[in-house]
């Protein structure tokens, strides 16, 4: 082929190039690029965990004396309640009368004591006299100047008298072992008294009350206790981790505490991780501590995150 040919086969194909639609014309184009500014960003890895609210310490409250019934109630749920602060009271008639009956035999033994003092004085005078008069009555039966059968009178008189003196002992023996009793039985109404006050054994917040006026207090083992208190009011979570996440996970290490129908995060850190892994679930158990102990309803679902690694 020659030039002259060549060169108006080329002018035709650059005509029909410029005869097409534009948007045929774009298509050729070739691709378009954006430049920016390389930027250096943190991947952050981290442990999503699941589980329920719990209570740190949880303090049952049961009755330390049986068989009474609740009159009054001064604690309700939600209540924030001091250590040794009334929750309950229960009924004193019973133990008010039995008190009363241990102060009549505390009396009573009282004056029986006195009454044996006394009696030992008197004997002990009276062996003092019968041991003189044998004393003398034996002078004589060795001189011969007293019958034989004033000799035995005395004799019997001294032996009687000696007998008087030690049975008064035993009645003051007696009668002090009975006031010990009294004032042991004493002791143990006056203890169950003072327990008919249902007290606080430790601050916090009163999370459950099975509690009901008119009831009988208890001390069963299956029986529930009257109130549940979440010491100090410490919450925390309670948590299921897969075991292979389980090696990244550190005491102390801070945790993003979302409570279901919470809007923000509350922040925690890892209390404990259990030295033990469900054999069926292979899940093992964290407590995640709660900082500042936030008002959360105990038994609430929650989940958290834990970072471990950027």
């Amino acid at each position: 082929m020659s030039l002259r040919s060549i060169v108006p086969l080329t002018a035709v194909i650059a005509m029909a190039l410029l005869a097409l639609p534009l948007p045929l014309q774009a298509q050729t184009a070739g691709p378009s690029v954006t430049v920016t500014q390389a930027q250096t960003t943190e991947i952050v890895q981290s442990v999503v965990v699941s589980g329920s609210i719990v209570a740190r310490d949880e303090v049952l409250v049961a009755p330390e004396v049986d068989g009474l019934a609740i009159v009054e109630l001064l604690a309700q749920e939600g209540d924030k309640v001091a250590l040794g602060q009334v929750l309950a009271r229960l009924s004193r008639t019973t133990l008010e009368v039995q008190k009363s009956q241990n102060d009549a035999q505390i009396a009573r033994a009282e004056a029986l004591i006195a009454q044996a003092k006394a009696q030992i004085a008197e004997a002990d005078a009276n062996l003092v006299q019968a041991n003189n008069a044998f004393d003398r009555t034996k002078a004589l039966r060795e001189s011969g100047n007293t019958s034989v059968e004033t000799f035995d009178q005395r004799a019997a008189a001294a032996r009687s008298g000696q007998a008087r003196a030690n049975s008064a002992r035993q009645a003051l023996a007696i009668a002090s072992a009975d006031l010990a009793l009294a004032q042991a039985q004493g002791k143990d109404i006056a203890v169950k008294l003072a327990r008919t006050e249902i007290k606080a054994p430790r601050a916090g917040i009163v999370s459950r009350r099975t509690a009901r006026l008119g009831a009988m207090a208890s001390m069963l083992p299956q029986t529930d206790p009257l109130f549940r208190i979440i010491a100090d009011g410490a919450v925390e979570l309670e948590a299921q981790v897969a075991e292979v996440e389980l090696p990244r996970l550190k005491l102390g290490q801070a945790v993003a505490i979302l409570p279901a129908g919470a809007k923000e995060p509350l922040a925690g850190t890892i209390r404990l991780i259990a030295p033990e892994v469900d054999k069926a679930s292979r899940l093992g158990r964290v407590l995640v501590a709660l900082d500042g102990d936030p008002p959360v309803a105990i038994g609430s679902f929650a989940r958290g995150i834990i970072e471990t690694g950027r």
